[in-house]
């Protein structure tokens, strides 16, 4: 797995229990890291609304909690969001940093993680 298996279990534990949740990656980690956490919790399908439209992709559980995969290049998208838990690619920006970060002010999580 790309991404860690207990991060993978954290991320979907925090949308599972209603939390917004957003794993950046480098553009050609995006769909292997979603591809990677279905194939590791098959389960994942049988309870989400699964996204998979290019740009787009996430898992949706009937709580409300989400799971959304960026690309590491477009976090200007994430201005002005509130999330609980963001995991970034160990070696991302500084400017990139600082520019997700206060989607996470709101949060009483308010995770950001590196892989």
């Amino acid at each position: 797995m790309i991404l860690p298996k207990t991060m993978a279990a954290d991320a979907l534990v925090t949308a599972i229990d209603g939390g917004r949740v957003v794993v950046f990656a480098r553009p050609v980690g995006v769909t292997a890291i979603m591809k990677d956490l279905l194939r590791e919790y098959p389960e994942v399908a049988e309870v989400a609304e699964i996204r998979r439209t290019n740009g787009d992709q996430s898992f949706t559980f009937p709580g409300g909690g989400t799971v959304e995969f960026r690309d590491v290049g477009r976090t200007v998208e994430y201005r002005g969001a509130c999330l609980d838990r963001i995991y970034v690619p160990i070696g991302t920006s500084q400017d990139v940093l600082m520019e997700i970060r206060p989607a996470l002010a709101t949060s009483q999580d308010g995770t950001l993680t590196g892989y």
